[in-house]
């Protein structure tokens, strides 16, 4: 007879009677799951922290790049434009409809500039503010004066590598905390 209920050897899987002793066996002594799905929950903190650092290291690369280097992907075609820019410790994320009238213009397509940057003081068209000060900021307004709508994000480099650094951080002191916890129980 198939049977899905399986016991240790020597022991039967019937049930206990009203005021005989439990039986000693739990489902941790059936073994390991057939499946393979042994918890994966319990990985994907692990996985996250490690991403996050990762992305921290590349990051802090790019932070370090951008203060003597930059970088420009831009993106045109079906009236929009995209523009990454990486330059004076910042990331900026633009995104345009263009105007009808200069559609023509810039062709369509993926272009990528790069250069050193002069060591000359150029002007920083990121007003202060408590934003600033932050390292972000958003805008639902087009920064290109050829386009009707958009968006930009900006930030600075060193924002987002605290940012990428925060999960790593609390994970590892989540651990600390339930340790102590254990450990004092």
């Amino acid at each position: 007879m198939l049977s899905f209920v399986t016991s240790p050897p020597g022991q039967s899987a019937t049930t206990p009677t009203p005021g005989s002793q439990k039986s000693s066996w739990t489902t941790d002594d059936l073994g390991p799951d057939p499946f393979g799905q042994a918890g994966v929950r319990q990985h994907i903190g692990k996985w996250l922290a490690w991403l996050c650092v990762l992305a921290a290291i590349v990051t802090a690369a790019m932070w370090y790049r951008s203060s003597f280097f930059y970088d420009s992907f831009e993106w045109r075609g079906g009236g929009q434009a995209m523009r990454i820019l990486s330059s004076q410790s910042r990331l900026q994320i633009e995104f345009s409809v263009l105007d009808e009238k200069r559609l023509g213009l810039g062709g369509n397509g993926w272009t990528y500039r790069g250069g050193y940057t002069t060591h000359r003081v150029l002007r920083d068209y990121w007003e202060e503010s408590a934003l600033k000060t932050l390292g972000v900021e958003f805008k639902a307004e087009p920064l290109q004066r050829s386009a009707t709508s958009g968006f930009w994000l900006r930030a600075k480099w060193q924002f987002i590598v605290i940012s990428m650094i925060l999960v790593p951080t609390i994970r590892g002191l989540l651990l600390i905390w339930r340790r102590r916890r254990e450990a004092h129980q």
